[in-house]
């Protein structure tokens, strides 16, 4: 048997599925540019001669079924999500989000994090993150910032709760 160094592994055609929707957010993709332009699938393959894919036949069957089920798998086996836009005829990536939990969990992170070199302002999120390419900064109550900083001075802060004086260690 004779192995051709070109082919694509499943996987790698799943990522490279992945990484093209994402690069394609948010205007979205169709069947035919998934085909056309995401190594793993046949960009030869039941085409006419002007180069767009017939939508009819077995072959069209068939790529449809291929990128059906590579959808699902980006979703069952990466945790990656997308969506088809059955009036545009468009897949795209769902954005990511998190549930109540992870949401508070990720709000108390990034408020403590502190990271030389990283310009922020007290009190927002993303202040401790560089993606080099991307600022993340989400407003938050001005209290973070001060719980934020008494944590890291392990200084003690005093506040009215139901009309009584309470004082918090938050370290």
């Amino acid at each position: 048997m004779i192995i051709d160094p070109k082919a694509v592994t499943a996987a790698e055609r799943i990522l490279n599925l992945a990484a093209y929707l994402k690069e394609k957010l948010p205007s979205g993709v169709s069947i035919d540019d998934i085909t056309a332009n995401v190594k793993g699938y046949d960009p030869e393959q039941s085409r006419d001669q002007q180069g767009r894919l017939i939508g009819e036949g077995p072959e069209w069957e068939a790529l449809r079924r291929k990128v059906r089920r590579d959808l699902e798998d980006l979703t069952t086996e990466w945790g990656i999500e997308s969506e088809y836009d059955e009036s545009n005829r468009l897949y795209r990536l769902r954005p990511p989000f998190f549930n109540l939990e992870e949401r508070r969990e990720l709000i108390a992170a990034a408020s403590t994090i502190r990271i030389d070199g990283i310009d922020g302002v007290a009190g927002q999120i993303g202040t401790g993150v560089n993606d080099l390419e991307t600022d993340t900064v989400v407003q938050v109550h001005p209290l973070v910032a001060t719980l934020r900083d008494a944590m890291v001075d392990h200084q003690k802060v005093e506040f009215l709760y139901e009309e009584t004086l309470r004082t918090l260690e938050p370290w």
